[in-house]
């Protein structure tokens, strides 16, 4: 069992990231090689926002890493990370 990093992006409409929080599950407290097939782990992430965004339509992403190659896991049905969610910044 491997202890892989939590990543969590946000995403401009042109697919760049604008925001990243890069981390061991829970702070370092509830590894991922003692979590158990199929179990629901919360682990709360903070994104600061840049100054400077500009309106319009974000994305949210997340996935897991091996910290030591930056080897992303795969996730069930293709592609390396899982889609949150949308929202519209601004007016």
């Amino acid at each position: 069992r491997a202890d892989y990093t939590v990543f969590v992006h946000l995403l401009d409409s042109d697919g760049q990231v604008v925001s990243q929080h890069d981390g061991l599950p829970q702070d370092g407290a509830y590894p991922t090689s003692a979590w158990d097939a199929g179990e629901v782990v919360v682990d709360e992430r903070t994104l600061l926002l840049p100054p400077d965004l500009t309106q319009g339509l974000y994305s949210l992403w997340v996935g897991l890493y091996l910290p030591a190659s930056g080897e992303r896991l795969p996730v069930a049905g293709g592609g390396d990370s899982v889609k949150l969610g949308s929202a519209r910044l601004g007016d």
